[in-house]
């Protein structure tokens, strides 16, 4: 039984030896050219196979792509991150947020995840997915904080005044 490639080979050699001139009539042909075009045929086989599987082995390698991990590479979305954090989640959480795009949003954190958090609308009940990477600013509106630390002076102002009048009269 012969193989593929001794058949492929004498097959060449038979090609080469029936090859003819211009005029027609047949030439001799030494072996030595018959074995350098069935090793050029050869060769040109294992190219063109060793070409087709490097662009095999292209097309199916995955890219990686920029929107893995965008907090990675930016420092501005980490401090965002940390902030979030540190407000933490529930009605209390009240802020406002101003996006890249010049968007401003208003609610509270519902939800706070490793690449951004959720915004909820108190008045519609709208949940906002934000993420870090989108995040220009952010602002803590929550003034329960803030009116605590001036209605105690008030009142205690409010008190003082009231005392100091009502003694003034006797």
């Amino acid at each position: 039984m012969v193989s593929m490639l001794e058949a492929e080979r004498l097959c060449c050699l038979v090609s080469s030896i029936n090859a003819a001139d211009h005029s027609g009539a047949r030439v001799a042909v030494s072996p030595s050219v018959v074995s350098s075009r069935c090793e050029e045929k050869d060769m040109f086989k294992n190219l063109l196979s060793v070409a087709l599987g490097v662009l095999l082995l292209g097309m199916t390698t995955p890219v990686p792509s920029s929107a893995q991990s965008p907090t990675a590479n930016d420092p501005q979305a980490d401090i965002i991150k940390a902030k979030v954090t540190r407000l933490g989640m529930g009605r209390q959480a009240r802020v406002e947020v101003k996006l890249k795009d010049n968007t401003r949003l208003k609610g509270y954190i519902g939800q706070i995840a490793e690449d951004g958090f959720a915004l909820v609308d108190p008045k519609h009940g709208t949940v906002t997915p934000v993420p870090y990477a989108k995040v220009q600013q952010i602002k803590n509106t929550n003034r329960s904080g803030w009116y605590a630390l001036l209605l105690v002076p008030a009142v205690v102002g409010g008190l003082m005044a009231v005392v100091a009048l009502s003694l003034r009269g006797s």
